[in-house]
């Protein structure tokens, strides 16, 4: 693993020198060994790093840019920021402080360490950025709009909800990073009155973003299950008067699905903390309890091929479009022998994409920017390295270890 200083060192750099030094200049300002070190350096920019870059092997560029830049002079990383600029690769640096982050949203790296304070300003900075941008991206969905509105288009509805999912994701990830924040400004307390009013300027923004956190998670469960609400009741509605079996099934499995996730969220949810009027209503819970039980017992078959097609199209998804976070998507991370939410994770698209079809041909394919997967097919073969033996039982998930089946593949929630 990377030492934390050169984390610390790399963010330097970018926060504090926003201007770039030339190799040309470069060896003017150092040592009588720069010349060498220049060539050093852009053999292994040229051979390695960049490569690394544009295949997307993530791995291998963390250990070795991390490697490079590790006690260099800020000139000397300075001048590969402009090396890599005129080669049309983007920034390194940049590149190396998402995947820092990265790995704080995996779990893999905390804020234990002796940070200064200046190195903890620069890291809450990068947090506070990461932040904004993700509730820009959550202000603009539906489900936090006055009145909430669910397109009577089962695919249309279908992809709001997974919006809506992708965000909660978010949440989890965006909740780590907070919390990585919290406890590096917990560790430089006691020497807030050495800051400067620029950094305070970082710390208060940072408690803002803290605050408003929860409030914006609130307002995204509570807008969502008014959605699932009107989706119920019209599903109610589609399944007594549906002809057609296509119709009836999807009606049945945003039931199935509805149902459950309304009477969670009641279960979790003070009623006194309720604020959508959609959702203050007397036994309202009870209400949909009763009429959930009541259609499965009058619908069992029609309700159990929904519950199995919504599990199997959510394994599906998964296998086709979901990327682990090694060669360039096709494995997980090597913590996924021994962890089992490592090895449940992947990186799901935000937009979902369009199946090509290989049989009408590349002209015929509608012209969109999502129509073609990062990979055609899913390779059985590799995927099945997730199958090597596994410890590890929870009383909610077990991994049969010959197969590799999880007992909880039924009750899946990604899938709407």
């Amino acid at each position: 693993m990377v030492n934390r200083i050169v984390f610390v060192v790399a963010l330097s750099v970018s926060v504090l020198l926003p201007g770039c030094i030339p190799f040309a200049n470069l060896c003017m300002a150092q040592a009588r060994d720069s010349a060498e070190l220049q060539r050093q350096i852009q053999d292994e920019l040229d051979a390695v790093i960049f490569p690394a870059i544009k295949n997307a092997d993530e791995a291998l560029f963390f250990e070795r840019f991390g490697q490079l830049i590790s006690g260099q002079r800020v000139e000397v990383i300075q001048a590969v920021e402009e090396y890599a600029k005129k080669s049309g690769v983007g920034s390194p640096l940049k590149h190396f402080i998402d995947l820092q982050l990265k790995r704080v949203e995996q779990g893999l790296d905390s804020a234990d360490g002796a940070f200064t304070p200046a190195e903890t300003i620069m890291l809450v900075q990068g947090i506070n950025r990461r932040i904004e941008t993700f509730f820009s991206d959550l202000e603009a969905h539906p489900f936090l709009a006055d009145e909430i509105m669910v397109p009577s288009d089962w695919k249309e509805s279908r992809d709001v909800f997974w919006g809506s999912h992708v965000l909660k994701n978010e949440f989890a990830n965006s909740g780590k990073m907070l919390e990585f924040g919290n406890n590096l400004l917990a560790r430089i307390s006691n020497q807030i009155k050495k800051l400067s009013p620029e950094q305070l300027a970082v710390i208060t923004e940072f408690e803002n973003n803290w605050n408003r956190f929860p409030q914006l998670r609130y307002e995204l469960s509570e807008g969502e299950a008014v959605a699932h609400l009107i989706r119920f009741q019209r599903s109610v509605e589609q399944l007594e008067t549906a002809k057609d079996f296509r119709q009836q099934l999807v009606a049945a499995m945003n039931v199935h699905v509805d149902g459950k996730a309304l009477i969670e969220f009641f279960d979790s949810m003070p009623g006194n903390k309720i604020k959508r009027r959609e959702l203050i209503r007397p036994n309202l819970r009870g209400e949909i309890n009763a009429t959930l039980d009541q259609l499965i017992s009058t619908n069992t078959a029609l309700m159990q091929k929904a519950k199995w097609f919504r599990s199997g199209a959510h394994w599906w998804l998964r296998g086709r479009y979901g990327r682990g976070a090694l060669a360039n998507g096709l494995l997980k991370i090597p913590e996924a022998v021994y962890s089992i939410s490592a090895m449940e994770a992947l990186y799901m698209p935000k937009e979902r994409p369009v199946p090509s079809d290989n049989f009408i041909g590349a002209a015929k394919q509608p012209r969109q920017s999502n129509i073609q997967p990062h990979y055609k097919r899913r390779h059985y073969y590799t995927w099945a390295l997730e199958y090597r033996p596994i410890q590890g039982n929870s009383s909610d998930y077990r991994v049969t270890l010959a197969s590799g089946i999880s007992t909880r593949r039924d009750n899946v929630d990604f899938f709407y």
